[in-house]
């Protein structure tokens, strides 16, 4: 029994040491997209957490949005006059650690939230919203730059949600 156990275990730690575990969710909310066009623009990235932080998430989430909704054949180019624009809050952020999460689940989770309105190109009419969250609560060496991962998979889940609204298939 005893010879069998660190064949058993030594996997399960280096799995432990390598893997991660997120949780996500996303959402469209009374969007009224019928009859729009399928082409979307990333207008206003805010932050509305409060705080400062030592990277310039709201540039880092424009980029993966724009990179998301290119992929996505969605992004709107030369300012055509027919996008729905898509002004983005980032409501919550926590850059987190993976050496936390390894030592310790739950420990340096990362956060990262967002609320996308949708709006009509005059900017006026409200079309609806999408939310947005992903955390990451546990995990070692796979999740060391989920700080960055985060944003980018954020912004698919936002592409995605618009991708099921007007009825084009996901990225």
């Amino acid at each position: 029994m005893l010879k069998s156990c660190p064949r058993v275990l030594f996997p399960m730690i280096v799995l432990l040491i390598l893997a991660g575990c997120t949780a996500h969710r996303a959402g469209i909310i009374n969007a009224d997209l019928a009859g729009k066009p399928a082409k979307f623009e990333v207008g206003n990235v805010s932050n509305l957490t409060g705080e400062t932080f030592d990277v310039d998430v709201c540039q880092m989430y424009r980029e993966a949005l724009q990179i998301a909704l290119n992929d996505a054949n969605l992004l709107s180019v030369g300012g055509d006059g027919e996008a729905v624009i898509l002004n983005t809050s980032i409501i919550e952020y926590k850059k987190g650690s993976a050496f936390k999460r390894w030592v310790m689940p739950g420990w340096g989770t990362t956060v990262f939230a967002v609320r996308v309105d949708l709006k009509d190109v005059t900017g006026t009419k409200d079309l609806g919203y999408v939310e947005a969250r992903r955390t990451v609560g546990f995990g070692g060496l796979l999740t060391v730059e989920a700080w960055k991962t985060i944003v980018t998979n954020i912004a698919r889940d936002v592409v995605k949600e618009l991708q099921a609204k007007i009825g084009n298939t996901p990225v």
